[in-house]
């Protein structure tokens, strides 16, 4: 008799930006699960500096990436075989649209995967809704950037459960101002909120104005296409988490915006300062910013 290895059971997490909370959503489930005496191991996780993120990874026990030789160095993937040989009831492998350095065995991830799932082994993973292939023309007419990374649909319709992730527009300009979502995938979800303001300002009648308040973008001059639409009488921008000096800089090079930079003007102010200290720094403080608003 012969006896066929049972295929792995694929779980996504998919958000329709970064940021919306998918990495943080399946860590939570894998705590769940290694709660209830589940064996979970964490092939990849890509954290992007967040603490949080990094803190609950260490609960898991780490797959230890592979070496790959890569144009004269090295750089690191998911080592398919080893994880295969730890045998473990679920793996945690984040980013299944990644592209593999030249010289991987396999050339995407979700292609590593699809190895892991023929393997036996459960896969928590995460994607955007801008990652699936079939999107990718539309992605571009709308946010005018092309997906590089991509994953098949037939990828995504085989997946056994998919874990909508979502927080609202709003929640995630806050997040985007605190400086928690990191390039390149700040300028990703920068892109889809373009997209659905542009959206939201066709739908104004004339003659209604209203104020944008954003993040600094990755890219110069990104809202553009706002500070000349005539139902927008003024974008202003958050520092984002960067120092007085760097948000200054990005600010100088995004023309026809103006800063509401909390965060930044307070920097260097202390309740040990003196009076005349206080107010000369932040005397300082605004006269830099006022400066870099006048682009």
């Amino acid at each position: 008799m012969s006896h066929q290895k049972r295929r792995g059971h694929l779980k996504i997490y998919l958000g329709y930006a970064a940021g919306v909370g998918k990495t943080y959503q399946m860590l939570e489930d894998a705590r769940e699960l290694k709660a209830r005496g589940v064996d979970v191991a964490l092939a990849f996780l890509e954290p992007q500096g967040r603490g949080d993120l990094i803190e609950r990874s260490k609960e898991f026990e780490m797959v230890p990436l592979l070496r790959v030789a890569c144009r004269g160095s090295y750089t690191e993937e998911i080592d398919v075989a080893g994880i295969l040989q730890r045998r473990a009831k679920v793996c945690i492998v984040d980013d299944l649209a990644h592209t593999n350095a030249p010289g991987s065995e396999r050339q995407r991830r979700w292609q590593d995967v699809q190895v892991l799932l023929d393997g036996g082994v459960n896969v928590l993973t995460t994607m955007n809704v801008q990652d699936l292939a079939s999107l990718s023309d539309q992605i571009l007419q709308i946010t005018g950037l092309r997906v590089r990374e991509t994953v098949p649909d037939w990828v995504f319709q085989e997946a056994d459960e998919v874990v909508m992730v979502d927080v609202t527009p709003r929640a995630l300009l806050h997040r985007l101002e605190r400086g928690v979502i990191y390039p390149p995938e700040k300028a990703k979800a920068e892109a889809l909120l373009k997209a659905t303001i542009l959206e939201k300002l066709q739908q104004l009648p004339a003659g209604q104005l209203v104020m944008l308040k954003l993040t600094l973008p990755e890219q110069d001059n990104f809202y553009a296409d706002f500070v000349k639409y005539p139902n927008v009488l003024r974008v202003v921008a958050l520092s984002g988490g960067y120092s007085r000096d760097e948000a200054n800089n990005r600010l100088r090079r995004n023309h026809g915006i103006i800063a509401s930079f909390s965060r930044a003007l307070a920097e260097g102010l202390s309740a040990q300062q003196s009076d005349a200290e206080f107010n000369a720094m932040l005397d300082k403080s605004i006269q830099s910013i006022f400066e870099a608003s006048n682009t």
